[in-house]
């Protein structure tokens, strides 16, 4: 078979082909590469496409790579484009060779803004690891995103628990003379703020400091990794700081601490501090309502529980299933069974109807405190309603049935 005149090394290859050793592959790519690149690029072009579609050639990223080299060459970038769309299409990496042809093949076409843009969708595609490395090059050409771009690519990997690659890239970015913002440096800290990198995360923020660059967002960030890291003094004097450095707590800072402090076992600073929040001008928001609620609800204060509960439903805040999930979850465990079927047969008069998890979550209190009837009664209802058990009510509801009670017909 002949294709634009190279039928005897086409011979070749397809007789390669018939042999499946790993040796056979590489010869195969090594005549495919090597007289490619003797053909004129305009035939190239065709037979490489011919032979890689039709004659059964193994795909890998060396041929391929050659193949966009000839496009670039011809100035059809965009052609060389589409190969590494197939490339990525095929589930191959790119390798450095072919982000450097591309870059290349945009600088001899002048098309310097293409290079953001095509980093800009790929990361915007969720493609970390080929962003990064066409970062990389770009920056070897003296080719330069803009700070946003170099923003959106940290966050993203940061978000991806990519953290130590999303600090390569802030080198990067300082090497290519782009100096980090507070958007940068806050999502790298982000990243940092578990229990085992949280002094990473100090670092990234007394470095802001240094630069000045701190900002109300970078408190919030790194109060909420001491509290989670269980680092509850630090969070607090954080939060003291913040007005002395000019920095208001928000709702956000607020509901975040508040939350740290009932996880600490610290409930009377909790107290003072939800208080605190109507007198410094922050409005509670449901999350931060919920938390609260949340807190007593595990203290055991009932009393407390239902007054707050009251003045949620008289806020404007709409009340939805968390809500009302954990005040009945509460009521159920400190036995108040009746004010917990009160509170969840109101849920249609707030206007939050009762779904699954509602349902599942007071059967539990009603079967756990050796009411079968009503439990029965309430799994008929939720059956009707075509909810499903969970599993701690089935795991409840099997155990019953073990001691001979029927109720399990009923799920």
């Amino acid at each position: 078979m002949v294709v634009f005149g190279a039928g005897k090394w086409t011979e070749q290859i397809l007789e390669i082909e018939d042999d499946d050793n790993g040796e056979a592959k590489f010869y195969e790519n090594h005549v495919f590469s090597f007289r490619f690149q003797e053909l004129p690029l305009s035939n190239a072009i065709g037979f490489g496409n011919r032979t890689i579609e039709s004659l059964g050639i193994s795909h890998n990223v060396h041929s391929l790579n050659i193949l966009i080299n000839c496009f670039c060459r011809l100035h059809l970038v965009d052609f060389g484009f589409s190969i590494f769309g197939k490339i990525l299409k095929i589930g191959m990496d790119p390798d450095i060779v072919t982000f450097n042809t591309l870059i290349n093949g945009l600088c001899i076409e002048g098309k310097i803004n293409g290079a953001v843009d095509f980093f800009n969708d790929m990361v915007a595609r969720g493609k970390w690891k080929q962003a990064s490395a066409f970062l990389k090059e770009m920056v070897g050409h003296n080719i330069s995103p803009d700070i946003f771009s170099f923003s959106i690519l940290i966050d993203s990997l940061c978000k991806e628990r990519l953290v130590s690659n999303a600090q390569s890239i802030i080198k990067i970015m300082i090497q290519a003379g782009v100096e980090p913002d507070a958007v940068s440096y806050n999502s790298l800290m982000d990243g940092y703020c578990l229990p085992s990198q949280l002094d990473e995360a100090i670092q990234i923020f007394d470095l802001m400091v240094h630069n000045g660059i701190v900002d109300a967002f970078s408190y919030n960030i790194l109060i909420n990794g001491c509290c989670k890291s269980k680092r509850i003094d630090e969070a607090t004097q954080l939060f003291d700081e913040m007005p002395q450095k000019g920095f208001l707590p928000n709702t956000i800072t607020y509901t975040t601490l508040i939350q740290g402090l009932w996880n600490a076992g610290k409930p009377g600073i909790a107290h003072v501090l939800f208080k605190n929040m109507f007198s410094h001008g922050n409005q509670p928001d449901i999350i931060t309502f919920s938390t609260f609620l949340d807190g007593l609800c595990k203290q055991g204060n009932s009393g407390e529980e239902l007054m707050l509960f009251k003045a949620m439903e008289q806020s404007l805040l709409k009340l939805g299933h968390m809500c009302y999930n954990i005040l009945i979850n509460g009521l159920c465990k400190e036995g108040l069974l009746d004010e917990a079927y009160k509170v969840f047969r109101g849920m249609e008069d707030g206007g939050c109807s009762p779904n699954g998890c509602c349902y599942n979550v007071i059967i539990q209190g009603f079967l756990r405190h050796g009411d079968v009837p009503k439990a029965s009664q309430l799994i008929e209802e939720m059956v009707g309603k075509v909810f499903s058990a969970d599993a701690t009510t089935t795991k409840l509801v099997i155990r019953l049935s073990c001691n001979g009670d029927p109720i399990l017909r009923k799920l």
